[in-house]
């Protein structure tokens, strides 16, 4: 719809702005990675992931094509579809079960977006747990207190919110844009170390590994990392440099952060070798 829109928008040319449908694209297709960073609290990940990115890949596919179908047959002219956007989904379902329909749609909307959310949450705010502990030590240990009752990293999950705020105060595009920068050059990394890895590690334990060998790996390596600098190319100015301001002020943060780890280690290992001391002459 989104692609389709563009291209028929302002009597189109022949020119296509791949820029805005890759952007629409990885959108909506996001999310897969946060299942990654709870693969070591899922029984069986290697069985049960490969079931569950098939199942979800059906579902998604099956109640994204559904919807279009019928808004196609609903809208068939061109010049509706020139003028199509995210609220004319309520205008397809007004068209097609009245009133009720349209206030199902937008309930579901809703519904679809807290859940989204939600389950972002949860996987980032690990991460940023995972990071704040003491052999990370890459954010401050405040965010590493999770909740007696729940068990939940809560501390994590009240800078998530605070700071999803602050950014949604944006225009949604230019969010989009520096989204989806940063998402690509994180892969390109993630791709280096699955690499690396590999080549260093091959008979490290993992959670999951990529099926099909070196076959398998080069694939998914090859496509995933051409995506990226298609997205990152495609970039605008806008992403382009706030996400590589953001980028650059990671480098001296991790240095700096590992510096104040390694102090640590030491430390604690004086410490450690002079209570052995201690207790050598005592006894």
């Amino acid at each position: 719809v989104y692609s389709w829109n563009i291209i028929t928008s302002n009597q189109w040319d022949g020119d296509i702005a791949w820029y805005t449908i890759a952007l629409n694209a990885i959108w909506s297709c996001g999310g897969w990675l946060n299942a990654g960073q709870l693969a070591s609290e899922v029984d069986n990940p290697k069985r049960s992931f490969t079931i569950a990115v098939f199942l979800v890949l059906v579902l998604t596919l099956v109640f994204s094509l559904f919807p279009l179908a019928a808004a196609v047959c609903t809208l068939p002219s061109v010049d509706q579809w020139q003028s199509f956007h995210v609220g004319s989904w309520a205008i397809v379902a007004n068209k097609l079960g009245g009133d009720g329909l349209k206030y199902l749609v937008g309930i579901g909307a809703m519904i679809a977006a807290v859940g989204e959310m939600n389950s972002s949450f949860c996987a980032q705010s690990r991460m940023l747990c995972y990071l704040s502990m003491e052999d990370s030590f890459m954010f401050p240990r405040y965010f590493a207190r999770v909740s007696d009752r729940f068990g939940t990293p809560h501390r994590a999950l009240i800078a998530l919110a605070i700071v999803s705020f602050v950014v949604s105060l944006a225009p949604f595009q230019q969010i989009v844009g520096f989204v989806v920068f940063l998402a690509s050059a994180s892969l390109l990394v993630s791709f280096a170390c699955l690499c690396k890895l590999r080549r260093d590690e091959p008979d490290l334990e993992r959670p999951f590994t990529i099926p099909g060998g070196i076959f398998g790996l080069v694939y998914v390596v090859a496509v995933g990392s051409a995506i990226s600098l298609f997205n990152i190319y495609t970039a605008s100015i806008i992403a382009k440099i706030s996400g590589l301001c953001l980028l650059i002020a990671g480098a001296p943060i991790y240095y700096a952060a590992n510096y104040v780890v390694s102090k640590r280690n030491r430390r604690a290992n004086d410490s450690v070798e002079l209570i052995g001391e201690k207790a050598g002459h005592k006894y």
